[in-house]
């Protein structure tokens, strides 16, 4: 009787502990998905993740590198214009992208395989402002890279159509901005 018990302690014990030991739960999948790689922005040179032949086919005149605060946090990045007046800026930022996603407006999409949060006006940015369109890319657990383009032009009506290219020239400067990250 004694040993029956002990064997009945003992099966309790072990489905007790194996309760408790059960698998790890893993963290819900992110909006964004998985990303095809970290990115390691340590020592970015942000100037440098256009090459001089991205520059040229954009028509950029000049880089001008940029630190600040975004929010509470420290940034840092790259400014490129045109003679067009035409703006492009690719800065690191901390925190997730994912927690813009949850503002109203915002688009989930993808860049160069990187999960990222569009922020564009559907409407437009008003009469006398040129097309505007911000892209925050997930590149590591910590940190996001965003990306910015302004058209040269004045968007005089608040043309939508204007905004969807100058959402379209964004993902296609975030993508080269990704491409030589990853090199």
């Amino acid at each position: 009787m004694l040993r029956r018990s002990v064997v009945s302690v003992w099966v309790v014990a072990v489905l007790v502990l194996a309760g408790c030991g059960g698998a790890v739960q893993e963290p819900p999948p992110s909006l964004l998905g998985p990303r095809p790689v970290d990115l390691d922005l340590s020592s970015v040179d942000w100037c440098a993740t256009l090459t001089p032949e991205q520059q040229r086919a954009r028509g950029v005149d000049y880089a001008e590198p940029w630190a600040g605060n975004v929010g509470v946090s420290r940034s840092s990045g790259c400014f490129w214009q045109t003679v067009a007046r035409t703006k492009f800026a690719a800065q690191v930022i901390d925190g997730r992208a994912e927690s813009a996603a949850e503002e109203r407006g915002l688009r989930v999409v993808s860049v160069g395989g990187f999960g990222a949060v569009r922020a564009a006006s559907t409407t437009g940015n008003g009469p006398g402002l040129p097309p505007f369109c911000q892209i925050a890319i997930d590149v590591n657990e910590t940190q996001t890279v965003r990306v910015q383009h302004r058209a040269g032009s004045i968007d005089d009506g608040g043309d939508p159509v204007a905004i969807e290219e100058a959402c379209l020239t964004a993902t296609r400067f975030g993508e080269d901005v990704l491409g030589n990250l990853r090199r």
